[in-house]
């Protein structure tokens, strides 16, 4: 077994190499990548009857036997984590290769990844030397963020280049949040464990008697955190951990919960939709019922929250008025959101457009043999991968060149 996952290592050392070396801009093809001529053309004349077309194709190069577990869109790079903990960063412009990196050889539960604007020194100052100053060393990097159980790290999403490899010395529940400077993350054992980034160490940390398996989210100087015991919280941490609010949602937060501008969004383990302040915690609009059972991550739009249940199909619900608009019963979740059209995936794996206004269906394609599929509200690119590492980019038939912002977060 040793043997085995030191062959993978040299594998991913490899790929790793072809992924920043002698990666030309490719312009993007047109073709159905991973399809025979006949099933490709068939795919393009599908998605033509919708104003879409395949703006590009990738055949990502994996290490044997490995595959694609999760796909996820961070404004101008798509990141596939791997059976074999395998990160792969791509360009979503062009799906060109970025760069590649493992976060760890065990077998064990690797966590969503996040997009982090941080503020470091090239190299960790060292337990201890938090009191030297550093400020004339520090550099602003544009980070990817990825956690293990046992293990966080942090890549330069320009380069590569790993800022911080720091092993934990607790269990890690969840996924971890970045404030710029330090990250958060749960516990095993119901607490929040602070990990200093500038040192390179796990730091305090305070037990807060909760469970969570959704992502914690970072916004606007605050920590949010959606508990297995029906709560939603909200933290600040600075030199110690200091809770500001606490919201009962009445059962478990089971699934990815939503947080900007116009407030926090929550599905609740009550069978119904919560909106609320960031800074109090207060109800923003009485709670929507949504039949069934929640499942799959929550999404926002411009306008609409998105919600996948269990015996209902997708809902969307204004996010002004926490009014449901419209019920899509084979909608399993959303892909994009842009020029009045919401883009979703289908229980039969079709791309449904929908207008967003009323929720009428404008149409579908065949998404097969499609399997991963990245949820993207920054620009007009729907992407979707194989379990073989094949990606594509579907867009509008008037763009030729995909621009992609730098979106943060998303």
């Amino acid at each position: 077994m040793l043997k085995m996952w030191k062959i993978r290592s040299f594998a991913l050392l490899l790929l790793a190499a072809m992924f920043v070396v002698g990666c030309e801009p490719q312009k993007p093809q047109a073709e159905a990548v991973g399809l025979d001529d006949a099933a490709g053309n068939a795919a393009d004349k599908s998605l033509g009857k919708l104003d879409l077309r395949i703006l590009w194709n990738r055949d990502m190069p994996m290490a044997d036997n490995d595959s694609v577990v999760n796909f996820y869109c961070f404004g101008d790079t798509l990141v596939l984590v791997s059976e074999y903990n395998g990160v792969y960063a791509v360009d979503a412009s062009n799906g060109n290769p970025k760069w590649a990196v493992r976060l760890t050889e065990a077998v064990e539960t690797v966590y969503q990844p996040s997009r982090v604007k941080i503020s470091l020194t090239p190299q960790p100052v060292g337990q201890g030397r938090q009191d030297v100053d550093v400020s004339k060393d520090l550099k602003n990097y544009d980070a990817i963020l990825i956690n293990s159980t046992t293990r966080l790290m942090l890549v330069d999403n320009a380069t590569g280049n790993v800022l911080r490899d720091i092993p934990l010395t607790f269990i890690a529940a969840g996924a971890a949040a970045c404030n710029g400077r330090q990250a958060v993350v749960m516990s095993s054992f119901g607490a929040v464990r602070q990990i200093d980034l500038l040192a390179g160490v796990c730091g305090f940390n305070k037990i807060i008697e909760q469970d969570s398996s959704v992502p914690m989210v970072f916004y606007e100087g605050l920590y949010f955190i959606g508990s297995q015991q029906g709560k939603m919280l909200c933290y600040t941490v600075k030199n110690n951990i200091e809770k500001n609010w606490e919201f009962d949602v009445q059962g478990p937060i089971n699934t990815p919960f939503v947080v900007n501008d116009m407030g926090l969004f929550v599905a609740g383990g009550d069978k119904r939709i919560y909106g609320l302040s960031l800074q109090k915690g207060e109800r923003l609009w009485l709670p929507v019922r949504i039949y069934g059972s929640f499942a799959g991550p929550m999404a926002a739009g411009e306008n609409l929250l998105f919600q996948y249940a269990i015996g209902s199909g997708l809902s969307a619900i204004s996010m002004d008025s926490g009014k449901l608009a419209w019920t899509k019963p084979e909608g399993l979740v959303v892909l994009a959101n842009f020029d009045d059209r919401v883009y979703l995936l289908t229980n039969s794996r079709k791309l449904m457009v929908v207008r967003e206004a009323d929720g009428e269906s404008l149409g579908t394609a065949s998404l097969k043999p499609f399997t991963k599929f990245a949820v993207n509200t920054a620009h007009r690119g729907i992407f979707a991968a194989t379990a073989e590492g094949k990606i594509i980019c579907i867009s509008p038939d008037n763009v030729e060149d995909l621009t992609v912002g730098d979106v943060a977060g998303n």
